[in-house]
C-alpha cells in the first residue's frame, strides 16, 4: 500500500512590538507565510501472517505518524522513518520497532521540510491486552534518543538562534536520552484507567547552564474515571521531576523527546495547547502540545532540556467531565490547578496556575474528521514566580 498526503499551510502574526515576528527590526510587526509540505508519504506491505487468526507481521517505511504511548507523553510526531509492526496470540500482543532519522521542520508552520534534523530516534514498544482482567492493556516501552547538534548553529527561519539555545552561555553539544516506560490504559471493573511511568537516563555533554550533565529523570501520570450514561466523570494527576541545583552534574529534570501531550485536557487546556514564552529570555516557558515547562528554544527545532532548574512540575486537575453526544460531538469541561517551578537559577520561585476549560469535539458524520471548536481558558492565574529568597 502506498500512501501520500500533501498540506498548505497559511498563518498570519501581527504584534504590537518589533522583534517579535523576525530578529530584524526593520522587518515589521507583521508576518504572512505560505508553505506547503509533503506530510505523510509512505509504504506498506505485509511480511507474513503468523497464524490463521490474522496475526501479521508488516512494515511501513516513508513520511509517517507514529505515537509511542497512549497519550502521547514522550513520542508523537509524522516523521521520515522505518517501522517493523505486527501482533500474535490473537491479537493478544501487539509490538513496534521503529527508527526515525528526523526531518528538520518549518519554524511557523511546523510542517515538515526536506532538511534533515540530525536527529536520530529509536523506539521499541510491547502491548498486552486484557492483562490481568478484561479490558485492560499493558505496555513497555524504550525511547532512545539521538541529538546530534553540536556540527553547527541553527537559526530558526525568523532568524533567531534556537540550537543552542540563547540562555547561559551558548555552545554546541550532543544529548543522548534514553527513556524506559510502563504504561495501562483500559478498565479495572466500571474504573477507567490510564497511567504511566518513565525513567530518562543519558548524558547532555555541554548545557549552556551546565556544562557536562549525567541525566536521571522521572515522569508519572495517572488518570481515573468512572462513566454515567453519555458523561463521564474524571481526574487526573501529573508529576515530572525537577531539578533543584542545575550545576551538581545531574539532570534531574524531565524532558520529552517530542510530546503531544492528550492528557488533563489536551487540546482543550490553555496550558497544555498554548507555548508560553519567559519574559526576557530567548525559550519558553513550555512549548505548546506539551505539559512540562522545560525551557526549549523551540519544541520541534530546539534541544530537549532537562535541567529547567527548580521544583517538580505537578498538576492536579480537580474532577472534569467528558460528554459524548454520538455522532455530533464530544464536550469536556474540567479546570486543574499546576504547580510548576522551572527557571534559569535558583532566584526563580515555583508558582501556582489554574487554567479552567470548556471545549467541544466536533465528530463528521462517518467520525473520520474531527476539528477543535473550542478549548478556551477562562482564567490563568500566576502567584510571585518572580520573587528571590
Amino acid at each position: 500500500a502506498l500512501k501520500a498526503t500533501g498540506v498548505f499551510d497559511l498563518n498570519y502574526l501581527r504584534a504590537s512590538e518589533r522583534n517579535v515576528v523576525h530578529i530584524d527590526p526593520r522587518e515589521g510587526r507583521s508576518r504572512r507565510r505560505q508553505d506547503a509540505a509533503l506530510e505523510e508519504a509512505f509504504a506498506e506491505a505485509k511480511l507474513a501472517d503468523l497464524s490463521p487468526n490474522f496475526d501479521v507481521v508488516s512494515v511501513r517505511a516513508g513520511i509517517q505518524p507514529f505515537v509511542s504511548d497512549f497519550r502521547g507523553l514522550v513520542f508523537s510526531d509524522t516523521n521520515l522513518g522505518a517501522r517493523l509492526f505486527g501482533n500474535a496470540s490473537n491479537n493478544r500482543w501487539q509490538y513496534n520497532l521503529a527508527a526515525f532519522d528526523l526531518l528538520e521542520k518549518d519554524t511557523n508552520s511546523e510542517l515538515n521540510t526536506f532538511e534533515r534534523r540530525h536527529q536520530r530516534v529509536y523506539v521499541a514498544n510491547v502491548f498486552h491486552q486484557d492483562t490481568f482482567t478484561h479490558g485492560y492493556q499493558l505496555s513497555l516501552s524504550f525511547h532512545r534518543s539521538e541529538d546530534r547538534a553540536s556540527d553547527e548553529f541553527h537559526y530558526d527561519g525568523n532568524g533567531f538562534l534556537v540550537r543552542p539555545a540563547r540562555i547561559g552561555t551558548p555552545r554546541l553539544h550532543d544529548l543522548s536520552a534514553n527513556y524506559v516506560g510502563l504504561a495501562g490504559d483500559g478498565h479495572l471493573g466500571r474504573i477507567n484507567v490510564s497511567h504511566a511511568a518513565y525513567y530518562a537516563f543519558g548524558t547532555d555533554d555541554d548545557h549552556p547552564l551546565a556544562g557536562h550533565q549525567d541525566i536521571r529523570a522521572g515522569m508519572g501520570a495517572l488518570e481515573a474515571s468512572i462513566d454515567k450514561d453519555w458523561t463521564r466523570f474524571k481526574a487526573t494527576v501529573f508529576y515530572a521531576s525537577g531539578d533543584d541545583d542545575p550545576l551538581d552534574g545531574k539532570a534531574r529534570g524531565f524532558d520529552s523527546i517530542y510530546d503531544s501531550s492528550n492528557f488533563a485536557g489536551g487540546p482543550f487546556s490553555f496550558w497544555v495547547r498554548s507555548g508560553i514564552a519567559l519574559t526576557q529570555t530567548a525559550v519558553l516557558l513550555k512549548a505548546p502540545g506539551s505539559l512540562l515547562p522545560d525551557l526549549r528554544s523551540n519544541k520541534f527545532e530546539g534541544q530537549a532540556n532537562f535541567v529547567p532548574a527548580g521544583d517538580p512540575q505537578d498538576h492536579r486537575p480537580r474532577p472534569g467531565r467528558r460528554c459524548r453526544l454520538p455522532p455530533a460531538a464530544e464536550r469536556e469541561r474540567g479546570d486543574h490547578r499546576g504547580r510548576d517551578g522551572p527557571a534559569a537559577g535558583r532566584g526563580l520561585r515555583g508558582h501556582l496556575h489554574f487554567d479552567l476549560r470548556d471545549g467541544r469535539l466536533r465528530i463528521g458524520e462517518q467520525e473520520a474528521v474531527e476539528r477543535v471548536r473550542g478549548g478556551q481558558a477562562d482564567l490563568l492565574t500566576e502567584g510571585a514566580g518572580w520573587r528571590r529568597d
